[in-house]
């Protein structure tokens, strides 16, 4: 498996387990409770902060309760009662959380309008609001966009490095262990007596098969110190399964020369493979 068919995986669980977050918060704010109603309108407001391409159906779905919820009555100038919810709703809408996650401040004033919740609430505070608080509101929202930007795009490298270093970790176990499976076979079958020819070949050739796969993912993933002492390796085996093919025997001299061969070149990627991994923490 390829880093990047690891990335995309973890992100279709990411993207399902928001999904289904979102669909039980929405669920709640229709509950008869008023402290589940309470309690997803916060959940709504992490998950926006969690995925920022959720964060604008949040805020449409929280506009959506407030109107639903609190309709400003026709003909009436009195200012009515601010209901719990709907101050709770208002009050995530106007945090930096719209601002920070991409939803513009008018955007969200005109998904409000005509709800009775944002009129009691502009009558409530519209004269305690100066210049100088929403300009800290502004800088404020500013500064948490940045910061939630740097956080998200570091943890994203970070989740990258680890997913690639384990995917070439992985990789090197596939292929020595592949290729010590291989030695081990070919070792067993050129010390079986008796195989008739055409079932010696077939099980020599058999015997390496498995190495294919773990020396082009070598030669594809792992950095050229690597890639060279591993295709030698490879070849090793590989001229040992040409040699028990031939009829070699196990205590004959060619074979043993080419086992030691194979040993040699084994060991040489084997720490080529450690350096490589070491590599990585400096």
């Amino acid at each position: 498996m390829t880093v990047r068919q690891i990335r995309n995986e973890q992100l279709l669980t990411r993207d399902g387990q928001v999904t289904d977050r979102y669909t039980a918060e929405v669920t709640n704010l229709g509950d008869d409770n008023e402290e589940v109603r309470l309690g997803g309108l916060y959940a709504l407001q992490r998950i926006a902060q969690d995925s920022t391409r959720d964060a604008p159906t949040v805020v449409q779905v929280i506009s959506a309760y407030v109107r639903s919820h609190s309709p400003l009555p026709k003909n009436d100038t009195t200012t009515p009662d601010r209901p719990t919810n709907d101050v709770v709703a208002l009050s995530i809408l106007t945090t930096p959380l719209g601002a920070a996650r991409g939803v513009p401040a008018s955007g969200i004033g005109r998904q409000l309008d005509g709800s009775r919740g944002l009129t009691a609430v502009n009558a409530s505070y519209c004269s305690e609001v100066t210049w100088i608080s929403l300009l800290a509101a502004l800088v404020g929202a500013v500064i948490a966009m940045g910061s939630a930007l740097l956080v998200e795009r570091r943890r994203t490298q970070r989740e990258t490095i680890a997913d690639w270093h384990r995917t070439r970790r992985e990789l090197y176990a596939r292929f020595l262990a592949s290729h010590a499976q291989a030695g081990s076979d070919l070792r067993n079958i050129a010390a079986t007596g008796g195989l008739e020819e055409s079932e010696r070949y077939r099980q020599a050739r058999t015997a390496y098969t498995h190495c294919y796969a773990s020396r082009h993912e070598v030669e594809l993933l792992a950095p050229r110190t690597v890639v060279d002492p591993a295709g030698k390796c490879s070849s090793a085996v590989r001229e040992m399964r040409d040699a028990v093919s031939a009829g070699s025997l196990v205590d004959g001299e060619p074979f043993l020369e080419l086992t030691r061969r194979y040993l040699d070149l084994r060991l040489e990627t084997l720490l080529a493979m450690r350096a490589d991994i070491a590599s990585w923490h400096m």
